[in-house]
C-alpha cells in the first residue's frame, strides 16, 4: 500500500507517517521504481500502536525505546509496565486537577447565576443606582460578564 492508504488505514497523516520515519519509530519503506514508498499491515500495527502511546502523551523518546524493546520481550513488558505506570499516575494527577477545575466553574456558573437573578430584580423594581453595593467584591468587580453589562458604575467608577 502507498502513503496515503497507510494514512487512511492509520488514522495518521502522511506528513506524520515521513516524521515518524525521521524519527525512527516507524521503519523507512520500501520504495517503486518510480519512488514511491511501499507499505505492509505492520505498519498500519505500528502506527496505531504509536497513536496509542502519544495519546496517553508518551514521549517519542519513550515510544521508541518500547518499540526497540521488542526484540527482548521480558525487557520490554518491565519497560512498558514502569512506563505505563508513571503515564497513569499522570493521567490521574490530570483528571485530578480537571475535577477540581469543573468544581471551580459550576461555582462561577453559580455566582453568575445568582447575580444575573439579583439584576433581573433590581431591573424590574428599578432599582439600579450608582449607589447600589458590589455583588462580588471578592471577585474586584470584574466578572461576570452579564453583571458588568447590566450594572451601572459603582462610587469607585468600577461596574459592580
Amino acid at each position: 500500500m502507498r502513503i496515503g492508504e497507510l494514512a487512511k488505514a492509520s488514522a495518521t497523516s502522511a506528513e506524520t507517517i515521513r516524521f515518524y520515519e525521521r524519527r525512527g519509530l516507524l521503519c523507512e519503506s520500501a520504495r517503486t521504481s518510480g519512488n514511491f514508498r511501499l507499505y505492509s499491515g505492520a505498519h498500519v500495527d505500528r502506527l496505531k500502536f504509536i497513536r496509542l502511546c502519544r495519546l496517553m502523551d508518551m514521549g517519542l523518546d519513550d515510544i521508541r525505546d518500547l518499540l526497540a524493546s521488542k526484540a527482548s520481550p521480558p525487557l520490554r513488558h518491565k519497560l512498558m509496565r514502569q512506563q505505563l505506570d508513571n503515564h497513569l499516575s499522570t493521567l490521574g494527577e490530570r483528571i485530578e486537577e480537571l475535577v477540581q477545575l469543573k468544581k471551580e466553574l459550576h461555582g462561577m456558573r453559580r455566582v453568575a447565576r445568582s447575580q444575573q437573578c439579583e439584576i433581573r430584580r433590581d431591573v424590574s423594581a428599578g432599582n439600579l443606582s450608582a449607589e447600589r453595593p458590589c455583588a462580588h467584591p471578592d471577585q474586584g468587580c470584574s466578572s461576570p460578564a452579564m453583571s458588568r453589562a447590566l450594572s451601572p458604575r459603582s462610587p469607585g467608577g468600577r461596574r459592580c
